[in-house]
């Protein structure tokens, strides 16, 4: 019995002084701040069953006691736990501050954008001066290439330059001039000429397109030509007016195409009937004065003749009807087929009674117009493959029954062939659109035009070659 009691006394003291040394590690840790990280090892004792733990807390106490302390250096530099809290707090916040900012980032550029669309929605103003063009043109007629073809050898290359330039006044419509001249390579017919450039007639139109929906449009013009050539000038001409109303269809289901139907009337103011030169022609002066008749058949013995300088046979233009049809395709990209063809009705101004000399009678026999008509009617028909190579540059070649405008009969009163002619020359055309040079040069962009409708605005819709004169 007194060893079982001295057994349960000894219990008791090492109990109690384990106590006492767990109660001081507590409080060590307490203060340390490392009370989270013990509760697990102070609570294994606890668990332990009594029967093992006898031995187990002599031994394993200052095995505790050590880690107790390594906590108690560490712990005081907050250099060491504030990473910690540091960390954990840019784990948690950081992707909501990102997440915010990504979401700010997106509503400002949406809000920004919104605000360029609505900055932008008002296009800028176009340049009032667009669709403005040069062209130049190289055309040779076939029969320079087989000298077999004619009687006497008679080449022609000739080249052209003109400027088409537009101006849109806000008025729905556009203002539109071309001004011109030519050169002829090869020596001219007369020789007089040769590499002399020669001026066009200057034509200044005023066109106001009319939108009819589904396709169809309606393009009535006004014009005024003045007259700079020489043909026109030694005709006397003051000034033409014309009126011209053009039909248009576009249709994109058939490779892009665009038909246009066009009729014009024009007129011509002269002071002359017939092309006058200045130098006094031998066929149209006779030796002596000639009378000539005034109002109501009056002879008007001593005035002077008024033929003496006449040029050639045939009246000039007064009244000039045209009918045309032009069809553009742009079947593939930028490559676009054209055929064009038109039909001139011009007529001429009367002859002047004509007065002879005759053996039989000593005052000059006067012969009055007896022609049975002045009417005199021409064709124009090209066909031409184009490519649109940039915004601003459209290079054409083609075929065409005359530089100008070829005569519908031969000189013994048969047809012609509509394309092939004695006239007929290839062309070789290229065409420079300025505004879209200018803007490409500035940095401004183009319009963003289709080659279709670049053909179209190029072509005028429905126009052909032009040299000299004027019908």
């Amino acid at each position: 019995m007194k060893n079982a009691t001295l057994s349960v006394l000894l219990l008791l003291a090492l109990g109690m002084s384990w106590v006492g040394v767990a109660a001081a590690q507590a409080d060590d840790e307490t203060e340390t701040g490392d009370a989270p990280s013990e509760p697990a090892d102070s609570a294994a004792p606890e668990e332990a069953p009594p029967s093992e733990g006898v031995e187990a807390p002599v031994e394993e106490a200052p095995v505790e006691e050590a880690p107790v302390e390594e906590p108690v250096e560490e712990a005081p530099p907050p250099v060491e736990e504030a990473p910690v809290e540091e960390a954990a707090t840019t784990g948690l916040a950081a992707p909501s501050e990102e997440a915010a900012g990504e979401t700010s980032e997106e509503s400002t550029e949406e809000a920004s954008g919104e605000a360029a669309e609505e900055e932008e929605a008002p296009e800028p103003e176009p340049i009032p001066w667009r669709n403005t063009f040069f062209n130049y043109n190289n055309q040779v007629s076939t029969n320079s290439f087989w000298r077999g073809a004619q009687l006497s050898y008679n080449p022609l290359w000739q080249m052209q330059f003109s400027v088409v330039p537009r101006w849109y006044p806000g008025t729905g419509g556009f203002l539109r001039a071309n001004l011109g001249f030519s050169l002829e390579v090869t020596d001219t017919d007369s020789n007089a000429l040769n590499r002399e450039p020669l001026l066009n007639d200057l034509i200044v139109d005023y066109v106001h397109p009319i939108d009819l929906g589904e396709g169809f449009l309606l393009m009535p013009m006004a014009r005024v030509t003045v007259p700079l050539s020489r043909s026109s000038l030694a005709a006397q001409r003051y000034l033409q007016l014309a009126g011209q109303l053009t039909a248009i269809k576009i249709i994109p289901e058939a490779g892009n195409l665009t038909l246009a139907l066009l009729g014009r009337y024009a007129y011509w103011f002269a002071g002359s009937n017939v092309v006058l030169s200045d130098t006094p022609q031998p066929d149209y002066c006779p030796s002596n004065s000639i009378a000539q008749t005034t109002g109501g058949g009056v002879l008007a013995p001593d005035s002077p003749p008024a033929t003496c300088g006449q040029f050639g046979g045939f009246t000039t233009t007064r009244h000039t009807v045209l009918a045309g049809l032009s069809a553009t395709m742009t079947p593939i990209g930028a490559f676009s087929i054209n055929l064009s063809a038109f039909l001139f009705l011009t007529y001429g101004h009367d002859l002047a009674p004509a007065y002879v000399d005759v053996a039989t009678s000593e005052a000059p026999v006067r012969f009055d117009d007896g022609s049975p008509t002045h009417w005199q009617n021409y064709t124009y028909v090209s066909l031409s493959i184009a490519y649109q190579f940039t915004s601003w540059l459209n290079i054409s070649f083609g075929i065409q029954n005359s530089g100008n405008v070829a005569a519908v009969y031969d000189p013994s009163g048969n047809l012609y062939n509509p394309l092939f002619t004695p006239d007929t020359q290839l062309f070789l055309t290229a065409t420079v659109t300025i505004d879209e040079l200018y803007s490409e040069l500035s940095g401004a962009g183009d319009e963003g035009l289709t080659p279709e409708q670049r053909q179209r605005r190029q072509q005028g819709l429905a126009s052909g070659q032009r040299v000299g004169g004027t019908f």
